[in-house]
């Protein structure tokens, strides 16, 4: 398990050249930790703010910065409101030198004059800022890592095996275990073993290395319209899973290369999102039409079709979500017929190209779906509809027999939504978390670290 870096904002900080901006001196090192959290929490928001927004907002970061934290974001977030109210009247002043800060991040390549502002750079040191805050809220006590000018050679080596494959290194085998398979092969049919023991092919094990076990993870997302609504009076539901999905997706690519991480975002259809869109996902909404339902076995099917076609020896699906399944997907015209002739007034909607126009375009990302397709609705209140339930479990547990794990991730106050994934969970063995305050990224970063360790201890031998 490869150690945690300590939160130090001098990891944060790295030039495209050798030579630092002229308005580098600027922005201390601490200065700038502050203005990536800010830069993380604004644009993670439903309404981004603009780039003439954004220097008012990271200067009342830093003036307030002897704040305690939570009085410096919602002194943040009120400034970030205000900003815009005075963006729409009156444009800002570009030559009086109060857009100093943006100047600096624009010309080292954090953000870019764009509406979408935020660059790859950018994104990949807000969400390690964003990781780091986590991991220090957490105070799990992970060590630093030691700092060195050279690296070395070598692969990180594990307590478990596996079966020695012809030309691999004759280094990593595991001496004591391939003599141990032997005496047990030998003793089978024999009462006496004699020496030179008679070693073969098939006794040979190696040790494995971190490399050879590989974990694939999907991330389903729920972008239905009830996402919007706040927890315990902090940011958005889906403001908190978008932070979890952000961080999590740098400790995935700092730490654990050799793993995949995907995330799906689903409401009425699942569609993929590619990881540097995660902090501009945006929820449906009525004005969407029937896209803006919950479907859990949209999400599910799309998961376990990115997970077949891995080689990852662990494969997981993570449900996040605040609301009961309300749609199901209908595959065929007698699927069809059998819900008409159970209720003759339901509700079907034909997926065409212009929904998937609308998908790609609006919310940039990709479904899913194929036009014909077609998609059963029925919400009831605080209960799940008995096809959509019984269209849910089929998927989940196609899923579990194809070795997918599924868990859980409720983002909700509502006992009845909990109760229901408690018992999904149930019937599939796994894990159910309840939020009802914005620590999903702390939940998913321990539970990401813990399956990781998971693993490594219970590795099998081939």
């Amino acid at each position: 398990m490869p150690n945690m870096y300590k939160p130090r904002t001098r990891d944060l900080i790295y030039f495209a050249g050798e030579r630092r901006s002229e308005q580098a001196d600027a922005i201390t090192e601490e200065e700038l930790g502050r203005v990536l959290s800010t830069i993380g929490r604004q644009v993670i928001r439903e309404r981004v703010p603009g780039i003439c927004e954004l220097e008012a907002i990271l200067q009342r970061s830093l003036e307030g910065s002897t704040s305690g934290s939570e009085d410096r974001q919602q002194a943040v977030d009120e400034i970030a409101d205000r900003s815009r109210q005075a963006s729409e009247s009156q444009e800002s002043d570009d030559g009086d030198g109060s857009d100093q800060i943006t100047k600096f991040l624009l010309e080292n390549g954090y953000i870019r004059d764009e509406k979408r502002w935020l660059t790859d750079k950018g994104f990949l040191l807000v969400g390690y800022k964003l990781l780091l805050d986590a991991l220090q809220d957490m105070e799990t006590g992970e060590p630093g890592t030691v700092r060195s000018r050279r690296y070395g050679d070598g692969d990180t080596i594990t307590d478990t095996t596996k079966r020695f494959e012809p030309g691999a290194d004759i280094a990593h085998l595991d001496a004591a275990g391939t003599l141990l398979n032997t005496v047990l092969r030998l003793g089978r049919g024999r009462k006496e073993i004699n020496f030179p023991l008679e070693v073969t092919p098939e006794d040979m094990v190696e040790r494995e290395r971190l490399a050879d076990i590989r974990t694939a993870i999907v991330y389903c997302i729920d972008l239905s319209s009830t996402m919007r609504y706040r927890l315990a009076g902090g940011p958005t539901r889906v403001e908190a899973a978008k932070t979890a999905l952000w961080s999590l997706y740098t400790l995935n690519r700092r730490y654990f290369p050799a793993n995949s991480v995907h995330i799906v975002g689903f409401a009425s259809l699942a569609s993929m999102v590619r990881p540097q869109d995660i902090p501009y996902l945006k929820t449906y909404t009525a004005r969407d039409g029937f896209l803006h339902y919950t479907n859990y076995q949209a999400a599910l099917r799309m998961a376990a079709s990115i997970l077949t076609r891995t080689g990852a020896q662990d494969k997981r699906i993570m449900l996040i979500t605040d609301g009961q399944p309300s749609a199901c997907l209908v595959d065929d015209e007698r699927q069809h017929q059998e819900i008409i002739s159970e209720k003759p007034y339901s509700k079907f909607y034909a997926v065409d190209d212009s929904t998937l126009s609308k998908i790609r375009n609006e919310k940039d990302m990709i479904p899913d779906s194929t036009p014909g397709s077609m998609v059963y609705l029925c919400y009831r209140y605080k209960k799940v509809e008995d096809r959509i339930n019984q269209k849910t479990l089929q998927e989940a547990r196609r899923c579990l027999a194809a070795g997918i794990r599924i868990d859980s991730i409720v983002v909700s106050d509502e006992e009845e939504l909990l109760e229901y994934v408690s018992g999904l969970e149930a019937a599939l063995r796994g894990r159910v978390y309840h939020v009802r305050d914005p620590a999903m990224d702390r939940i998913l970063i321990s539970d990401y670290m813990t399956n990781a360790r998971r693993i490594l201890r219970s590795a099998q031998n081939l």
